[in-house]
């Protein structure tokens, strides 16, 4: 046991980077997909953003864990990790705007409150020189993996209640929100299972009285227009209450 504890001290560093592409590797040729425009015209997705989005993830994730399996001791962040990341969370937020009219209201809010976990820690830890924060957002990368390791498991698990015609879209909302939940605890975020369903709430209150108070104005009312292209209202109780 004592051997065996030795190990895993030594090596730690090359064990959890095998972990990592055991888990990300099997899912990155059906995403490579989106690196063809017309991959992502046919999903309706903007094609800068996808492509930034795939390209800067991976880069940040190869940067780090090249100097953790060096250096053996947790990298710090500098201006090339403050410029990938920034990229990919912004490339995040853009992708989740361009499809937050289709999307759910569960769906859109989730995503939005995945991108503030992930970027609150990073910049703090950018500001402070903090290796653990910095850490903690590269691992939140991974969660691209328990989303679609989740998304297979559910189904299959729960047949009756995420399997069949009719249920794609309440799967993939509990997909959404369990996925979330299994990466922040995963990663030994602190606090990040309750931080996360507390922003989530947040923003979901926060959208819904938002949408009520802007429901009465013309269309090209400039905050109208302003919060409902930025997806920061709810299009479930927005459509409904479409002004004239």
């Amino acid at each position: 046991m004592d051997g065996l504890q030795a190990i895993f001290g030594r090596y730690s560093p090359e064990l959890e980077l095998l972990f990592r592409i055991a888990i990300f590797t099997p899912f990155i040729p059906k995403s490579m997909k989106h690196l063809k425009p017309k991959t992502n015209k046919a999903k309706n997705f903007p094609y800068i953003p996808m492509l930034v989005h795939l390209v800067t993830g991976p880069l940040q994730f190869i940067r780090y864990y090249a100097k953790y399996v060096t250096t053996r001791t947790y990298p710090l962040p500098d201006e090339v990790d403050f410029v990938l990341m920034s990229l990919f969370l912004l490339s995040s937020a853009l992708l989740q705007i361009s499809r937050s009219k289709a999307n759910s209201t569960i769906i859109k809010t989730t995503f939005q409150t995945t991108v503030i976990q992930q970027g609150v820690p990073f910049f703090l830890g950018y500001h402070w020189n903090d290796a653990n924060l910095f850490r903690l957002s590269v691992q939140l990368l991974n969660w691209f993996s328990w989303f679609r390791i989740t998304h297979r498991v559910l189904p299959r698990v729960v047949p009756h209640r995420f399997k069949g015609l009719g249920k794609y879209v309440v799967c993939y909302e509990a997909t959404l929100v369990l996925s979330s939940c299994v990466a922040m605890w995963e990663v030994g975020y602190p606090g990040g299972v309750g931080a996360f369903l507390g922003i989530l709430t947040v923003l979901l209150s926060l959208e819904r009285t938002l949408t009520r108070n802007i429901a009465s104005m013309q269309e090209r009312h400039m905050l109208r227009r302003l919060l409902v292209n930025l997806g920061l209202v709810d299009f479930e109780i927005l459509r409904p209450h479409k002004s004239e």
